[in-house]
């Protein structure tokens, strides 16, 4: 990797992390206050109570649920703390997929989720504020959870006792990293999409920028859904729960739309056939809960064990492509005696970025699932690698975006060297045969003006017997420079042969032709006489194509060549008399 190439991503970097300190700060700044009063988080004695069996747990965090089902009941209660000088004082507490009621000294005083139950419709999960009193300390109070899903939760939340602007702030300050994450993700998608935008606009359909945007749309809302920061900030439960299954379902699909469209060396049948099946699944849950037949939630387990086994595969893919890319990792290529380093470094940090990605994520959901199904703890714990491992991936997608770019110009450059040297004369440095061709196609399919002159060099077999091919070469490379400098506005100047050459001229103005040809001579004659080596003499003709006339670029060439062995003629006749 080039100093330059280094300092460029550097600055991309460090452009980065200004931006996400810039985030921090103002997140930090708006929420990480003192509390205005005392709160309660309480964990110790409480009783709880399922199906009529109570105990008393010492740590609600360990409460040992198991796997809570459908119309299965949880109840826990405590004593209110002192809420005395406390203004606006709240209990607040977070439910998955049941319905809730809060009692005190039991008396119902706050219900949640059982119209959406009726309707057959997921009860969302939600963070409840109920009111207390003053008066409400030491009291009695009890939440009943009323699970409304197979497999709906295996632990409940800690509950919080204080003032509902205190409580509010303590659930962000918890979530602080998810949040700005979340956030820093969802601007991202702003920037790339717009890049995306552009690029189509300027004639380039590189869809690998759209499912980068949608990459860190889809992972920002998850994060941002998964952590309750949608359900704080927008108090829509059912929004914040849709959003959640929907972008955790989408996230393969965007991820593997982005392999198959970017060049990372994985764009394999199996992936593509990956990717539609992701693509299906995902819109048959969302027509499934539409339908209400299956809500999003259900098919979380499966779509875990889904995802565990394709991570395995392309990690597994991942593993051999990185082994054969080992191979040729600093493989050159020689053009005219410079290196040209043929390595894609965008795939290295792309490949580096979904590999942690698919690492974390693939933690989370053994995590997950190990917390839900096999431990005391429950699923109430949030785990935030995948948080990492998100923030990890899109910058690495956008440090991509910039590394594809200067890829594409080293590509460009590369191909230009390999261009100049298919068509050009290595001996002359003037275009070869092959170009001169597709130039004269180029003028064919055209209606223009233009003149075109054949031109043959003399005595180039007389000085290859006598001299050498070496002085033959020097001939020709000398006679090829008096070209460019006579003809250095033409639009052709080519080596087509070994002693036969052609130019082409931009007008059908035949005196302006005749004067510079009458420079050419003029400029042979200088030649010869100030060499000590070589006696230039050349025959050529001309031939012009004005708009009036019909005839191909073909057969203005073949006069051109006619009216050149007319002169080269006239040269071996006046050779002989002169012997």
């Amino acid at each position: 990797m080039n100093i330059n190439r280094i300092k460029r991503i550097s600055f991309i970097i460090v452009l980065i992390v200004l931006y996400m300190i810039c985030i921090y700060k103002f997140l930090n700044n708006k929420y990480n206050k003192k509390n205005d009063y005392n709160y309660y988080n309480l964990k110790n004695n409480w009783t709880l109570s399922i199906n009529n069996n109570e105990r008393v747990i010492d740590d609600l965090s360990h409460s040992n649920l198991g796997v809570v089902n459908t119309g299965k009941q949880i109840s826990i209660s405590n004593t209110i703390p002192d809420l005395n000088g406390i203004i606006s004082p709240c209990v607040s507490f977070k439910s998955v997929l049941s319905c809730v009621n809060v009692y005190i000294d039991d008396k119902p005083v706050y219900s949640y989720g059982y119209d959406e139950y009726n309707k057959n419709e997921m009860v969302a999960k939600a963070i409840h504020y109920i009111p207390l009193k003053q008066s409400d300390s030491g009291k009695k109070i009890t939440i009943t959870y009323t699970a409304t899903e197979h497999n709906a939760f295996s632990s409940v939340s800690l509950v919080y006792f204080g003032n509902i602007n205190d409580v509010y702030n303590i659930y962000i300050q918890e979530r602080i990293l998810p949040f700005f994450v979340g956030i820093f993700l969802i601007t991202f998608f702003v920037i790339l999409f717009i890049l995306f935008l552009y690029l189509i606009l300027d004639k380039r359909r590189d869809y690998s920028i759209f499912f980068s945007s949608l990459i860190s749309l889809v992972l920002g809302l998850y994060i941002l859904s998964y952590n309750d920061i949608l359900i704080l900030i927008n108090y829509n439960n059912v929004f914040a729960a849709n959003m959640e299954y929907m972008a955790l379902y989408l996230a393969p699909v965007a991820i593997l739309g982005f392999i198959i469209t970017d060049n990372i060396g994985l764009n394999k049948p199996i992936i593509k056939l990956i990717f539609f099946i992701d693509l299906i699944l995902g819109i048959s849950f969302l027509l499934l809960d539409l339908i209400q037949y299956s809500h999003l939630c259900q098919f979380l387990e499966s779509f875990h064990l889904l995802i565990f086994i394709q991570s395995i595969i392309c990690i597994t893919l991942f593993l051999v492509q990185l082994n054969k890319k080992r191979k040729y990792k600093s493989k050159t290529i020689d053009i005219n005696d410079e290196k040209i380093y043929i390595h894609n470094y965008s795939s290295d940090v792309v490949a580096i970025g979904l590999l942690v990605f698919i690492g974390t994520a693939s933690f989370d959901i053994i995590s997950y699932n190990f917390l839900k199904f096999a431990s005391n703890i429950g699923d109430q714990i949030s785990i935030s690698t995948l948080t990492i491992g998100a923030l990890t991936f899109v910058i690495a997608l956008f440090i991509n975006f910039f590394f594809h770019n200067i890829d594409h110009i080293n590509s460009k450059n590369l191909f230009n060297k390999l261009e100049n040297i298919a068509y050009t004369d290595e001996l002359t440095g003037l275009s070869n045969r092959a170009y001169s061709e597709i130039e004269m196609e180029k003028l064919n399919s055209h209606q223009s003006n233009y003149t075109i002159i054949s031109i043959d060099l003399d005595h180039l077999k007389t000085i290859n017997d006598t001299y050498g091919h070496m002085s033959g070469d020097r001939y020709i490379a000398n006679f090829a420079k008096i070209i460019k400098e006579v003809f250095s506005d033409a639009l052709l100047r080519a080596r087509i042969g070994g002693d036969e050459f052609i130019v082409i001229l931009d007008h059908s103005n035949e005196e302006d032709c005749i004067n510079t040809l009458k420079t050419f001579d003029a400029v042979l004659k200088l030649e010869s006489n100030t060499s000590n080596e070589f006696n230039y003499q050349t025959s050529y003709g001309y031939a012009i194509h004005g708009f009036d006339n019909n005839l191909s670029t073909h057969e203005i060439y073949m006069l051109a060549d006619r009216n050149m062995y007319t002169m080269k003629q006239e040269h071996h006749k006046a050779n002989k008399e002169g012997e």
